[in-house]
């Protein structure tokens, strides 16, 4: 059997049309809030996964928020809650 590339085994747990990009973020988040229990900074996401800007976090976070991956609160430091496990 092929084994599912990322975005697939996202798009199976309820995200739809994400880049491979996405699912390092997502995969981001998900880890560094299990360890931490809390959700990462902008900056710490653009860090450890090389993004270039904080717009760019921006970017990706808010594909993942239209996909349905997570929910994030406004205005919110670390307002990023994840509605699917990666």
């Amino acid at each position: 059997m092929k084994e599912q590339s990322r975005s697939e085994q996202v798009k199976d747990k309820g995200c739809v049309e994400l880049s491979e990009r996405q699912g390092q973020v997502l995969d981001y988040i998900q880890t560094y809030q299990q360890r931490r229990g809390y959700a990462p900074s902008l900056i710490e996401i653009g860090q450890a996964l090389g993004l270039s800007s904080k717009s760019v976090v921006l970017y990706h976070l808010r594909r993942l928020e239209r996909a349905g991956c997570i929910e994030r609160t406004p205005r919110i430091s670390r307002g990023i809650r994840l509605l699917v496990s990666a």
